[in-house]
C-alpha cells in the first residue's frame, strides 16, 4: 500500500502533527512498502517518502511548504507524471480547491471546512 498526504496552509501545525501521526499508524497497521508524502499549494512543494527506516518521524512537528492557492489535481498529475500508483491516498485539506473528476484509487478526503465535501471519494471532516 501506498498512501499519500497533502498538506494545505490552512491547516495549524498542531492538526497536521496530529494527522502525520495517524498516518504513521496507518504505516504501522498496514505495513506498506512506502508512505509518500506529498504537499502542495498551486504547485508540489515536498515530496517525502517513508519506509520502516523513518516512519517514526512522521509525525514530527513540520515546517509546511506553499502557501494557498491550493489545487489537489496538481498533486494528482504529480503523481501520474513521477510514475507513482498509490493504493490509497488520504487527503488533508480545508477542502478550498478544484477536485479531481476521476480517481484511480481509493481516496480519503479529510476537510477541515465543514460545509464542504469532495465531489468524489469518501469525505470525513476534521475538526480544527
Amino acid at each position: 500500500i501506498k498512501e499519500c498526504d497533502w498538506s494545505s496552509d490552512v491547516c495549524s501545525s498542531d492538526l497536521v502533527s496530529e494527522f502525520l501521526g495517524h498516518m504513521r499508524a496507518m504505516f504501522y497497521a498496514a505495513n506498506p512498502s512506502a508512505l509518500h508524502v506529498v504537499e502542495c499549494d498551486s504547485d508540489v512543494t515536498a515530496h517525502t517518502v517513508y519506509d520502516e527506516s523513518n516512519v517514526a518521524d512522521l509525525d514530527a512537528k513540520r515546517v509546511l511548504r506553499g502557501g494557498g492557492g491550493t489545487d489537489m489535481r496538481v498533486a494528482l498529475d504529480y503523481f501520474k507524471d513521477n510514475n507513482i500508483n498509490p493504493e490509497a491516498i488520504v487527503v488533508l485539506t480545508d477542502g478550498f480547491t478544484p477536485f479531481p473528476t476521476e480517481l484511480n484509487c481509493p481516496t480519503l478526503w479529510a476537510i477541515t471546512e465543514r460545509g464542504v465535501s469532495a465531489p468524489i471519494g469518501v469525505t470525513i471532516h476534521v475538526d480544527v
